[in-house]
C-alpha cells in the first residue's frame, strides 16, 4: 500500500539531481513514466533500476522489493531523507553504491525480477551493458523500461530489441519504451539470428554496403573505395 499519493509527488517533486551544478527537480523520469510505474508496480514484485531519483521513491512508495544501483552517495541520502519525511517505508529498498557495470554482474544469476528500469549512465555502451545483465535476471513475462530515447544509445538499444522475437513492445512514448521479455535466446544467438544486426551488416545487406561506400567517399578514403568497388566487380563477373 502506497503512503504518498503520486499527484502529490508530482506536484512537489524532490530535489535530488543537479542541472549544470544547480539543484533541480527537472532532471528526472517524466510524469508519464512515473504514472506507468505507479500503475504497474505493487508490493509483491521484485524490481530493479540502474540510476536513482524520483523513480526510486515511487518503487519504495509502492512497497516493491526494490534494488537501486547508483554510485552517487549524496543522491541516495537525499532519497532516503525524502522517504523519511513522507513516511515512505524503505525496509524493502536496497542500494548498491557502485556503477551498474560493476554491480550488475554480482546479482544472483536467477530470473527473479518482475520489472526493471534502465536509467543509469547513457554514454556508449552503458545502456547496452545494463540491458545485457538485466536480461539474465528478468523473468519471462517481466518488463524492462528504457528511459531517455532521445539519447542515441538508448534509442539504439530499443531499436535492436523491437526486432527481436524474444522482446515485445508494450508501450512507447517519445522518451520511453516498455518491453516484455518473452524468451532467452537473444543473448545466445549469433549475429545472423539477430534481425537488427543482420539487416545492418555489410555481409548481408546491400544498403549497408552502399552506406559504407558513401562513408569512404565522405572521409576521402578513395583507395579503399576503389578496392571495394573492384572486389565487388570481380565477385559479380
Amino acid at each position: 500500500m502506497s503512503s504518498l499519493d503520486l499527484q502529490e509527488l508530482l506536484k512537489h517533486p524532490p530535489i535530488i539531481h543537479t542541472n549544470k551544478g544547480v539543484p533541480s527537480a527537472e532532471s528526472r523520469v517524466d510524469d508519464t513514466t512515473l504514472r506507468f510505474l505507479d500503475k504497474r508496480v505493487h508490493s509483491d514484485m521484485k524490481t530493479l533500476e540502474t540510476g536513482s531519483g524520483i523513480s526510486t521513491i515511487v518503487f519504495a512508495n509502492k512497497g516493491a522489493r526494490h534494488t537501486c544501483i547508483a554510485p552517487d552517495v549524496e543522491q541516495v541520502a537525499l532519497i532516503q531523507h525524502y522517504c523519511a519525511q513522507h513516511a515512505i517505508a524503505t525496509h524493502n529498498l536496497e542500494f548498491m553504491l557502485e556503477t551498474s557495470e560493476n554491480a550488475l554482474p554480482k546479482l544472483p544469476q536467477q530470473e527473479v525480477y518482475d520489472l526493471t528500469l534502465i536509467d543509469g549512465r547513457h554514454g556508449f555502451p552503458n545502456p547496452i551493458i545494463d540491458w545485457y545483465y538485466i536480461a539474465r535476471v528478468l523473468k519471462i513475462g517481466g518488463l524492462v523500461v528504457i528511459d531517455d530515447l532521445h539519447i542515441w544509445t538508448c534509442e539504439l538499444l530499443v531499436n535492436f530489441l523491437r526486432a527481436e522475437p524474444d522482446w515485445a513492445l508494450v508501450e512507447e512514448t517519445e522518451r520511453v519504451a516498455v518491453l516484455r521479455k518473452q524468451g532467452n535466446s537473444t543473448l545466445s544467438n549469433e549475429w545472423k539470428q539477430q534481425p537488427y544486426v543482420r539487416n545492418r551488416s555489410r555481409e548481408t545487406s546491400s544498403l549497408a554496403k552502399f552506406e559504407y561506400g558513401l562513408g569512404l567517399l565522405i572521409r576521402g578514403n578513395f583507395s579503399l573505395l576503389r578496392a571495394n568497388i573492384a572486389a565487388r566487380l570481380r565477385r559479380d563477373s
